[in-house]
């Protein structure tokens, strides 16, 4: 149960707006009887000049360091952010349990965020991982699962991950991602999306993308209610805004 936001630009927009929107959506979520996601935040981004991942197990909306980064955000060319609520049974009190989750693959960098559920001891036995689970969360084990599939997007990487979870039989409930991966070989950014859920609680998992320009950002329901974008029946105030296809995996 998670907020998730993830932007790329290469020019002057803005991006307070929905880091603002975010921590509100953590706050106070109004497509979820108003419940908290408290159980800490992270971010990863990158410019020109570096890189940053950062895991905090303090909500986002109490940690001086998330409008520290927010403010910063302008000079970063692509981020993906993660308000996490910890599902019932899943490790919590620790900045190592906060997402994105970051993984290296061939010469690769994948950060991954994930909302939803998955069952961990059937993905980690396809996986062939043999480790104390209760030290381990579900999106972690997602992110693991990138070392064992070849692709060359974030679309793919997101399909690969999908074929992962029903092939393991370990689909529980909602499945939404957002994967960026950078190449740094060629200096590309890809950014991924994927809305798929069972059809309950639609307002709550609903994914929107927004592209003006060279302006792209995906971002959960709640993220994109507080920045202004949609109303509160998910009807979009915005011609910029769309919603995720459920079930299609979405690139930019």
């Amino acid at each position: 149960m998670c907020r998730m936001l993830a932007i790329k630009r290469d020019g002057p927009e803005e991006v307070s707006l929905l880091l603002e929107a975010l921590a509100k959506a953590a706050q106070r979520d109004v497509f979820d009887n108003m419940s908290s996601h408290a159980d800490g935040w992270g971010v990863y981004a990158i410019s020109d000049q570096g890189a940053l991942h950062y895991r905090s197990v303090t909500p986002a909306w109490e940690d001086p360091a998330y409008a520290l980064i927010a403010k910063a955000a302008g000079s970063f060319k692509a981020l993906i952010v993660h308000a996490r609520m910890a599902s019932r049974g899943e490790p919590k009190g620790s900045p190592l349990f906060s997402q994105p989750f970051l993984v290296q693959v061939n010469e690769r960098h994948v950060a991954l965020a994930h909302n939803g559920s998955v069952n961990k001891a059937r993905l980690a036995e396809w996986l062939g991982f043999r480790v104390d689970l209760s030290y381990v969360t579900d999106s972690e084990l997602l992110a693991l699962a990138a070392s064992k599939v070849d692709f060359s997007s974030a679309a793919e990487l997101v399909e690969r991950l999908r074929e992962i979870v029903m092939k393991a039989n370990a689909a529980k409930g909602a499945l939404n991602l957002l994967a960026m991966v950078v190449d740094p070989r060629s200096a590309s950014v890809s950014l991924a999306c994927l809305e798929e859920h069972p059809h309950v609680n639609e307002k709550y998992y609903a994914m929107f993308s927004f592209s003006r320009g060279d302006f792209k950002a995906f971002m959960s329901s709640t993220v994109a209610y507080y920045a202004g974008l949609v109303k509160s029946d998910l009807s979009i105030s915005s011609g910029y805004v769309n919603r995720c296809p459920l079930g299609e995996v979405v690139e930019v």
